[in-house]
């Protein structure tokens, strides 16, 4: 007699219908990490929490590609949903894309040697596109019934809210640090830093999230709309041309792709208000052209073309010392170190699109660039599954594209970009379930 094998595995094979189950209640920890991260995301530019809890959100974001990548598996389903994804021309572009940059950068840091800064940044590189991957899958095995548009509105507000608190209590030292963008207290101690592109898409999220039901029945639109205009006033105090051009280019977006057009109005009127005070101050920073800063940055974008020449097909790595060295050792150091000693002194790459070719090339610099206008068109496309939520997405990717449009002219900042589009592709899947029920 033939032993039944299901003895050495501990009972019986699940039946199809109870591994469902058990893999959409693991799924179902998504929503929450992603609600978390995005909570989170905020304190990263916020020094008052410190580096354990501002690096929290990445800790949760990290988590979120796990859950998911545990859920395919237990469904069974694996193989089956990547191919039902990429079954889709525009996924599996998304596919290829993505997955090629990651391999080119991992092939970057091994010829350049990995460093715990290296190895930091290639994990939330592996996070970011990791979840949006799985996503896809996750999303084609219809094993995400249900992400909760209210509750990540919520999540967006609720962060921002933290930041504008603190803002607001350090006001009096902004006028005294003016143009600055940071906040003091005593003098010496930074508790906290306002950081103009996550002002400029909060303004558009908590401006929508104010006429969703889930708030009115709660009696807070009022105070949707005072984070709105809140963060809309505080762009211009940063002194960052970086936040100037993306609200342009968001209001601009705002007035083609959203259906909701009269707040557009209040936020405006904010953004002048904040802009009226800062000129009214002098504010060396608004939008001067000849300030040490946009000098400076200037001399760094040659700086990273220099470099770029130089290692054009696989970059020169992640780690931030090997950068510097290479920065250093430029044409262009000893010009914009006096320009500003700062900069000089702490050389960053001032362009997320440059920083992406100056670590691993040009081509993982066309391969992000192909990743990003597929991920795109895939959220505006799908958007239409259900009038319910296709406002949401275009709100959720009309921020994501602000933030991308930031970081032409500013440096990465940790994985946040990569809970936005995470977001966006949340939407995504709401789109697909609900259109896969009706």
């Amino acid at each position: 007699m033939t032993p039944d094998r299901s003895e050495y595995r501990g009972g019986p094979p699940a039946a199809p219908g109870e591994t469902l189950s058990r893999a959409r209640s693991v799924a179902r920890l998504f929503p929450y990490l992603l609600y978390l991260s995005v909570f989170f995301a905020y304190l990263c530019d916020n020094g008052a929490f410190g580096p354990v809890i501002g690096r929290a959100g990445a800790g949760f974001f990290g988590l979120v590609p796990i859950v998911l990548l545990l859920a395919l598996l237990v469904s069974g389903r694996f193989t089956q949903a990547f191919r039902r994804a990429c079954s889709d021309p525009f996924t599996a572009l998304l596919f290829f894309s993505g997955l090629a940059l990651i391999a080119l950068q991992l092939v970057s840091n091994s010829r350049s040697g990995w460093t715990p800064i290296a190895l930091k940044e290639e994990l939330y590189w592996l996070s970011g596109v990791g979840t949006v991957l799985l996503l896809s899958a996750t999303s084609a095995a219809g094993l995400l019934q249900e992400v909760r548009m209210e509750l990540l509105a919520a999540s967006f507000c609720a962060g921002q809210a933290v930041n504008l608190a603190f803002a607001l209590f350090g006001f009096p030292q902004l006028l005294e640090h003016v143009g600055t963008g940071l906040y003091y207290s005593g003098g010496s101690v930074k508790i906290g830093q306002l950081f103009s592109v996550v002002c400029t898409f909060s303004a558009i999220i908590c401006a929508n999230a104010a006429s969703m039901d889930f708030f009115r029945r709660r009696g807070l639109p009022a105070f949707m709309l005072g984070i709105s205009l809140l963060s809309a006033f505080f762009i211009p105090t940063s002194g960052s041309r970086t936040g100037t051009v993306c609200f342009l280019l968001m209001l601009m977006m705002w007035g083609l792709s959203l259906r909701k057009k009269t707040a557009m109005l209040p936020v405006l009127l904010a953004y002048l208000c904040g802009s009226l005070l800062m000129f009214s101050l002098h504010n060396p920073r608004e939008l001067n052209i000849d300030n040490p800063s946009t000098v400076a940055r200037i001399f760094m974008y040659r700086t990273d073309m220099w470099i770029i020449a130089s290692h054009p097909w696989v970059g020169i790595g992640m780690d931030l010392g090997n950068y510097q060295e290479y920065v250093r050792s430029s044409p262009y150091f000893a010009a914009f170190s006096v320009v500003d000693p700062w900069v000089a002194q702490y050389p960053i790459p001032h362009s997320w699109t440059l920083e992406i070719v100056v670590q691993s090339g040009v081509l993982a610099g066309a391969l992000f660039l192909l990743f990003a206008f597929s991920a795109s068109l895939l959220v505006w496309r799908s958007s239409g599954a259900v009038s319910e939520a296709a406002n949401w997405a275009r709100v959720l990717l009309l921020a994501y594209l602000v933030i991308n449009a930031g970081l032409l002219f500013h440096p990465l900042n940790d994985s946040f970009q990569w809970i936005l589009l995470a977001s966006a592709f949340a939407s995504v899947a709401v789109s697909a379930s609900v259109k896969e029920q009706m």
